[in-house]
């Protein structure tokens, strides 16, 4: 096992002092008995503690990349899965963990965190109810209070120590010597506990674009016209899913922009991507299209459990990301938009390339004109990463927010969950920024009352607090400073709801306080 710089974890311990920055000796004396003992749940929960005494970013960073360099490599997934609360798999609810009290242990579990992270891990894979409470009942009746309140606040996604995934890449920049590019691009192929592993062993150079292995999609960032300084390919934006198409031996696999196959629900598509030759992988957007671009909405019924409807799609590509064996992130996009549109020129978007203002103020009007939503502006140089490099201007304003939190309805709505409490996300956290209960059909009411009711975690009078999974795109007619919230969205709708989004893509409070200083030049 190597840690920093292929040392070998025994000799780790010269390493902790030096990245100390105002740390208490308590959690370095944790960091040296995780040599010797292995990390313990209390150890975890110490960690966890430290990080909400602190509100500064640099002194999260200092102790996320202490806790990270002497963890064994067994402990890297389940010790990074419950300190941030992802546990997708668990699919356990606030029902199931309110009834934990009333079935007694069958079993002793041990309390280091790779046992536990391995036993919840199990919990997730049992389909029967039942069995699935009697073995949750077990953990938890054999933790005292501040070890169940840990695990229930992961299995809920409600750590509350304010370290987002953002801030853990940095963390594992700093604690190894890597650049932030470095990190970000290995972010976009392979997930936190992968990238921990490689970093710590230096080989971070190890991850690369595998066919078939999903990529997380870049990212446009909000603009205004005036903000596009140089010279950018200029697309329409589309109101569909976005979605990357691998090809190869293997056949043609499609995924969403949450890394989902999502192959099956569209077999047109497939059968088109068959004139295709060689190993590729490609980016685009899918959108529902009968002689003009149809609503989002109307996408959304292919995905249906129930009434899955057959809707007319139409694919447009516009990069790719791997040939025949090459990666393509590192060129820039000019140079794969000319090898996509050697294989593929009949996908492509409308588009111009341009460096005046005014040429994408007139292509913008007639995207807007068309039915589309506005524009991309992508930086021709720009290298394939999250983000930095595209930006889009919509003919409206909107936002992607999370609901934290929702009222029954009043009136012909009281049977649904139908007044939203909205947030964005800072330093990790949810930020409200307003509710609202306008902009879905009785269908979608429905619909997204039954997620909610499954992601419950506390019930006040008519509020239900939910974990945050759900994303809905909202629009509003203007931002206001509020004593409240900070900043609140004014006469805020729902456009859509963005069942193909990730909550941590949601937009942030920074996003929100540089609209309201657009808004109001």
């Amino acid at each position: 096992m190597n840690g920093k710089e292929g040392i070998p974890n025994s000799l780790n311990i010269l390493f902790i002092f030096p990245l100390q920055i105002g740390h208490n000796f308590s959690i370095k004396v944790i960091y040296l008995l995780n040599l010797i003992f292995g990390m313990d749940l209390k150890d975890l929960i110490s960690i966890a503690e430290k990080l909400k005494s602190t509100a500064k970013k640099k002194e999260k960073i200092a102790i996320v990349a202490n806790f990270i360099i002497n963890l064994r490599e067994e402990e890297i997934e389940p010790a990074i899965n419950l300190l941030l609360g992802n546990l997708p798999k668990i699919n356990v609810g606030y029902a199931t963990i309110a009834k934990f009290q009333k079935v007694l242990p069958f079993e002793k579990i041990p309390k280091d965190v790779k046992s536990i992270y391995s036993y919840l891990i199990k919990i997730g894979e049992i389909s029967k109810e039942k069995e699935k409470e009697s073995m949750l009942s077990a953990l938890l009746s054999q933790l005292d209070s501040k070890e169940r309140e840990f695990i229930i606040n992961a299995l809920l996604g409600e750590q509350r120590h304010g370290v987002s995934q953002g801030l853990f890449l940095e963390a594992i920049a700093d604690a190894f010597g890597y650049t932030k590019e470095n990190i970000e691009k290995a972010y976009l192929i392979s997930s936190l506990p992968e990238i921990l592993s490689y970093a710590r062993k230096n080989e971070l150079d190890k991850i690369k674009v595998k066919l078939y292995k999903p990529i997380k999609p870049m990212l446009a960032d909000m603009a205004k016209f005036e903000d596009l300084k140089g010279t950018y390919c200029v697309e329409y934006k589309f109101d569909g899913i976005r979605a990357h198409l691998h090809i190869g031996n293997k056949g043609i696999k499609i995924f969403s922009r949450n890394q989902r196959e999502i192959t099956d629900y569209f077999p047109e598509i497939v059968e088109e991507m068959k004139s295709i030759d060689g190993e590729v992988i490609l980016d685009g957007e899918i959108i529902a299209f009968k002689d003009k671009p149809l609503p989002f909405q109307e996408l959304m019924k292919k995905f249906r459990k129930e009434k899955s409807m057959d809707i007319p799609t139409k694919l447009y590509l516009f990069d790719i990301l791997y040939k025949d064996g090459k990666e393509l992130l590192d060129l820039p996009f000019e140079k794969r938009r000319e090898i996509l549109k050697e294989m593929a020129s009949s996908y492509l978007p409308p588009h111009i390339i341009t460096n005046k203002p005014d040429e994408m103020k007139k292509f913008f009007e007639k995207a807007v004109n068309e039915g589309f939503e506005g524009i991309v502006a992508k930086d021709v140089k720009s290298k394939y990463r999250l983000r930095r490099g595209w930006y889009k201007v919509k003919k409206s304003h909107s936002l992607d927010v999370a609901i934290i939190a929702a009222e029954w309805g009043h009136g012909r709505r009281y049977k649904w969950l139908s007044d939203y409490w909205l947030a964005v996300l800072d330093n990790g956290e949810f930020h409200m920024v307003g509710k609202t209960f306008k902009g879905l059909t009785d269908e979608e009411f429905e619909e997204i009352t039954k997620e909610l009711i499954k992601n419950k975690v506390r019930e006040e009078g008519r509020v239900i607090f939910v974990k945050p999974t759900i994303v809905v795109e909202v629009e509003f007619d203007d931002i206001q400073k509020s004593d409240r919230y900070g900043y609140a969205l004014r006469f805020a709708r729902v456009k859509r709801i963005r069942w193909d989004k990730d909550i941590n893509e949601i937009n942030t409070f920074e996003d929100v306080k540089k609209l309201y200083k657009e808004m109001k030049k």
